[in-house]
């Protein structure tokens, strides 16, 4: 799946607390007896969930320019992430777990 960094974060706390919020974590969910997560402790969850997921950067986007407002460099992020979803072939429509969020 590709998503922004940005909300790696929430997906790891999503998966942990079976919050039903994205694909990814609706498939850890759906196939819990596949991925064996150990929700103790935070430290054995992130190693158990590390075997079964890794996060690949691909591309840092500069929304820094100070005439940018929040709203602009959002709609940049998600141009680019839009952009490697077709790139990589991550939506649903090509098998993957990513759908878009269409407005």
């Amino acid at each position: 799946a590709v998503v922004s960094t940005q909300s790696t974060g929430n997906h790891k706390s999503h998966i942990k607390t079976k919050r039903r919020t994205c694909e990814l974590s609706c498939h850890f969910i759906d196939n819990e007896c596949m991925h064996n997560l150990d929700r103790t402790s935070t430290k054995l969850f992130t190693s158990t969930l590390s075997e079964h997921i890794s996060v690949t950067i691909l591309e840092q986007v500069d929304v820094g320019n100070i005439e940018l407002n929040a709203q602009d460099r959002l709609s940049i992020c998600k141009q680019r992430e839009n952009f490697w979803q077709n790139q990589l072939k991550t939506l649903k429509h090509f098998g993957g777990m990513n759908v878009r969020e269409e407005k």
